[in-house]
């Protein structure tokens, strides 16, 4: 099992929440991927604000960071 930071993102005027992967980077443990969430907070803030502060002229209302872990062969 690999484990990959998602991202769950909430729009305004959208009910449900959207899901989003980082796929640059995997981890062997669910602790090293809270490490790294931990450990670059601020730069995972800054692409996330960067890329869906605004999308389809709905703005993001919150967004939480998440890891997934994933059978290897599943799509991340």
């Amino acid at each position: 099992m690999i484990w990959a930071v998602s991202v769950m993102l909430v729009f305004s005027d959208i009910p449900k929440p959207d899901v989003v992967y980082w796929q640059h980077i995997s981890f062997n443990s669910v602790w090293d991927c809270r490490t790294y969430i931990a450990e670059n907070k601020v730069n995972l803030v800054d692409s996330v604000l960067e890329m869906y502060r605004e999308q389809d002229g709905k703005k993001l209302k919150n967004f939480e960071f998440y890891c997934e872990g994933k059978i290897i062969g599943e799509e991340v």
